[in-house]
């Protein structure tokens, strides 16, 4: 209605409107369901290839909130830390000056 006035009838055919859409984690697809006049029809979307499937390799863990650890082996000498700013040697320099020190003393 325009100013009270009738100017037209939209006709929105029930055609190709969408129902639902699930993810089917068997087949790794989106399903469409659409109505249509002659009933629903359904369309699936492949996704499997947009999904990268990560595993963790040596010295790596991969935790449950998908993100990557180094791991320390428990027989490795302290002079290896992981942090937030990444993979630290700590002591080795001073450990080296030290031997290096207690050598040339020696001699």
């Amino acid at each position: 209605m325009v100013d009270s006035v009738n100017a037209g009838e939209i006709s929105i055919p029930k055609d190709r409107f969408l129902k639902e859409v699930v993810y089917d984690a068997d087949t790794t697809s989106l399903v469409f369901t659409f109505v249509a006049e002659d009933g629903d029809s359904v369309v699936r979307v492949n996704i499997g290839d947009l999904v990268d499937v990560y595993t963790a390799g040596d010295g790596l863990q991969l935790a449950a909130s998908n993100k990557f650890n180094v791991v320390i082996d428990s027989t490795s000498d302290s002079y290896l830390t992981v942090g937030p700013n990444g993979v630290k040697l700590i002591g080795v320099a001073a450990a080296i000056n030290s031997v290096r020190s207690e050598f040339e003393e020696s001699n």
